[in-house]
């Protein structure tokens, strides 16, 4: 299936049975191509809701803000809603945020990074064992000190508030991505409980690969080593 085709309709679906769709959003580079194919999508952008998977704690004009990326990509949809994750934090507004989620199942679209994290949840943070909790509150959790390629303080939202999302699609679409999903995925030793290792074995079922061609389900992306 292509994602282009599967993101219109699901979206024009959600709109349909809940009057809007929620997007979660992951930063980095391996989802830019992804989003601004999305953003050419023709769809009621004013019935739309972005959150960000994760965020840098910089001024929004920052060049490694998430949340400016993601405004620059999306510039021609006006009326898109794209939420601040760092206002989210700042309020503890977390039980609306799951509210809001429950009453309407986001679509996450995120990238792995080269060591094997997700969002903003790297393996040698002090919020790992936290943040990769399958159970227990829903939270958005702030890194106890700068951390990530560039080094910063970053906000994420942990595994609970990451479940909820009716599907997750995970973009894998060069060889050296491939090759690390297929490494992390068969356990390889360095990747071991990694948050991507983790969330690939808790969350088979939602999981869906894009390898820049089509999308596929974890059971069937396939790569030769």
């Amino acid at each position: 299936m292509k994602i282009n085709f599967f993101l219109n309709q699901t979206i024009k679906k959600k709109i349909s049975k809940h009057g809007k769709a929620n997007l979660i959003l992951s930063g980095g580079t391996s989802t830019i191509g992804v989003y601004k194919m999305l953003s050419k999508q023709k769809l009621p952008w004013e019935k739309v809701f972005v959150y960000l998977l994760d965020e840098r704690i910089v001024s929004k004009k920052n060049i490694n803000s998430n949340y400016g990326s993601l405004k620059k990509i999306f510039s021609k949809n006006s009326k898109i809603k794209i939420v601040d994750l760092i206002e989210i934090y700042k309020k503890k507004n977390f039980l609306d945020l799951s509210k809001k989620f429950k009453k309407c199942s986001p679509i996450l679209i995120m990238g792995i990074g080269s060591d094997g994290h997700i969002a903003s949840i790297f393996k040698n943070s002090k919020i790992f064992a936290k943040a990769t909790k399958k159970l227990g509150k829903k939270k958005i959790l702030k890194t106890e000190k700068k951390i990530g390629s560039p080094p910063f303080k970053r906000i994420t939202m942990n595994f609970p508030l990451i479940l909820m999302s009716e599907k997750i699609i995970v973009v894998a679409q060069n060889k050296n991505k491939k090759k690390l999903l297929y490494k992390i995925m068969n356990n390889d030793s360095f990747y071991s409980n990694t948050a991507a290792n983790i969330l690939l074995k808790t969350a088979k079922s939602k999981i869906m690969i894009f390898n820049g061609i089509k999308l596929k389900s974890l059971q069937n992306f396939k790569y030769k080593v």
